[in-house]
Formats: structure tokens, C-alpha cells, sequence
């Protein structure tokens, strides 16, 4: 198993500072593995313990972890293709209210935008990265490992100073890989919700977690975990990998497929059933057979077909 610390709530925290002061962390190298990603969490552990339930923060001690993985070079490559700007895959999101400004429609105007402060975030890179690009090789293995629906994969980069959208929350399972430079996380609470929200910081009480994510680290960040985000003294640049993972609602949705062709669901409820002193025996009774069948149906279901 590793070191999954099962029981043990701050083992996440104890097993990376040992990393850290080993200082035996390298650059991440082919083949790119979710393991590499993790070290010295395993993959076993991270599913069990921390998956969907609480944030893990890997600290190396070693700036240089990501430099094979993607840079700001190939970045640069990239911001050149007309595609981008067409599509929309480039924004530059700010802190400030009101409406946020069109996305950019030229390089010039992405220098400018954060020359003025703003962030730089380009999506969906999965689109148009080279198939051979070792970002995507990672991709893959964490799918594989998961075995949850991959999402995006994006990058940031932020000018010395720069906030963010401010405090919010993702609907999504986040992962953050610090490429250069730094960033301040505050994580506060959880909120039950599969939508995404903003936050009012004058609402907001103490951070639970405030810390400094630097060059070579990992963060990750379940769904509903109210966030924070602010560039330190020097620019930032990251990737995000997201997943948007299968969801326990997968279980109603096989039954109500399994069960809405059929013709004790396909009837119209009874017309006129509150009308008589009778009527709502007769419809209860009608609700009481479907609610059996659907008891009948779950006690069906198995791992197989879920997974299928």
C-alpha cells in the first residue's frame, strides 16, 4: 500500500516533509505516470484516502520537477496558431466585477492583457497539443488509473501580483501542477454542490489552509472547496488537469433507463385522482406497485453493470 497512513488524517503532510528533506525528488520523466505525479503518495492510497473526500499537497523542494512536462517556450509556440484566438480557447480572467472582457483576438493583445495585470488561462489544450506531447501521456495514465472521465487540461500564467477570479468553488476534481513560480492557496470550507460558485470575502470566515504552492509541487482539490488564489512577487505559471468523475447519480440513471420503457411507467397516472373519496386509495396503491418494482430493479443492479 505504500504510504497510505490509513487512520492517520496528517499523513499527507508527514510523508511529504520527509520527501522534502530527502530532497530525492527528480524531474518528471517518461513515461509520465500518475504514480510519478503522486510520489511518495501511491496511487492505491490517494483513491482510498483522499479521492472526492479531502485536498493533498505535495511539496518536492525541487523547482525544476516539471521542466520536461511543458514549459513556457512551447506555450509561446502555441499562442502563434490562429485557432486558438477563433475558438476562444484564450482567456484572460480577472478579479474585478462586472462583465469580463472578450477573450483576446491576437498575441499583441495577450502581452498587453498582462502587462495590465491580468491573468493568462488557455483551455482544452487536449484539442490541439501534439498526440506525442508528454502532458498527454500523463493524461492518459491518470484516465487509466481513475478510471474517471477526463475533463481539460489547462494552463495559467500570472504577472507578479495578479488575483484571480477570487473566492470560489469548482464543481470538478482539480489538479494543480505548479510549473514556475509561485502561488498563495487559501482553502476554506466545503460546500455540498455539483454547480460551480463565487464567494463573498467579507462572508467568509478564517482559511482552514494557508500556504504558498511553489515551482515542482502538487495540489489537488475535490469538488466543492471554497478557494482562493493570488500570485506572490513573481509570475506564475501552471497546468490544470480536471475531471468531471462518474457520480453515485449514475445509479438512478440506469434504473430510470431500464425502467422508463416499460409499461407499468409508460401509463398516465390515473385522471381525476383526487376527485371521490376513493380515488386516492386507488392511486396509492398504483404508486406502491411501481415503488416495488423499482425496490425489484435496484436489487438487480450490480457492479458489472455499472461499470459497463
Amino acid at each position: 500500500m505504500g504510504f497510505c497512513g490509513c487512520h492517520n488524517a496528517n499523513v499527507h503532510q508527514r510523508v511529504a516533509e520527509e520527501h522534502r528533506d530527502a530532497k530525492s525528488a527528480k524531474p518528471l520523466a517518461s513515461p509520465w505516470s500518475f504514480a510519478a505525479l503522486l510520489d511518495p503518495i501511491s496511487p492505491e492510497c490517494f483513491c482510498a484516502e483522499y479521492w472526492g473526500q479531502r485536498p493533498l499537497r505535495v511539496e518536492r523542494g525541487n523547482s525544476g520537477f516539471y521542466r520536461d512536462l511543458f514549459s513556457l517556450a512551447e506555450l509561446e509556440r502555441y499562442l502563434s496558431m490562429d485557432e486558438l484566438f477563433t475558438r476562444h480557447s484564450i482567456t484572460t480572467p480577472s478579479r474585478e466585477y462586472g462583465l469580463p472582457d472578450p477573450p483576446p483576438d491576437s498575441i499583441g493583445e495577450v502581452y498587453e492583457r498582462l502587462l495590465h495585470g491580468d491573468s493568462l488561462r488557455l483551455r482544452r489544450m487536449e484539442c490541439f497539443l501534439d498526440p506525442s506531447a508528454p502532458v498527454l501521456s500523463l493524461l492518459r495514465n491518470m484516465e487509466l488509473t481513475l478510471q474517471h472521465p477526463r475533463d481539460s487540461l489547462s494552463c495559467y500564467v500570472t504577472p507578479p501580483g495578479a488575483q484571480g477570479l477570487g473566492p470560489h468553488h469548482d464543481e470538478t476534481e482539480i489538479f494543480t501542477l505548479q510549473v514556475s513560480g509561485t502561488k498563495r492557496w487559501r482553502l476554506f470550507h466545503r460546500v455540498d454542490t455539483d454547480q460551480p460558485g463565487m464567494h463573498d470575502p467579507g462572508q467568509l470566515a478564517e482559511a482552514a489552509q494557508d500556504f504558498v504552492l511553489e515551482a515542482g509541487d502538487l495540489l489537488y482539490v475535490p469538488r466543492g472547496y471554497v478557494h482562493d488564489v493570488i500570485t506572490t512577487g513573481v509570475p506564475s505559471f501552471s497546468l490544470t488537469i480536471v475531471f468531471s468523475p462518474f457520480r453515485w447519480s449514475a445509479v438512478l440513471d440506469l434504473l430510470v433507463a431500464r425502467l422508463t420503457g416499460t409499461s407499468a411507467f409508460m401509463e398516465p397516472m390515473p385522471a381525476g385522482m383526487l376527485l371521490g373519496e376513493t380515488r386516492p386509495d386507488s392511486f396509492r396503491q398504483q404508486l406502491q406497485a411501481r415503488v416495488e418494482l423499482i425496490r425489484e430493479e435496484l436489487s438487480r443492479l450490480s457492479v458489472d453493470a455499472l461499470a459497463d
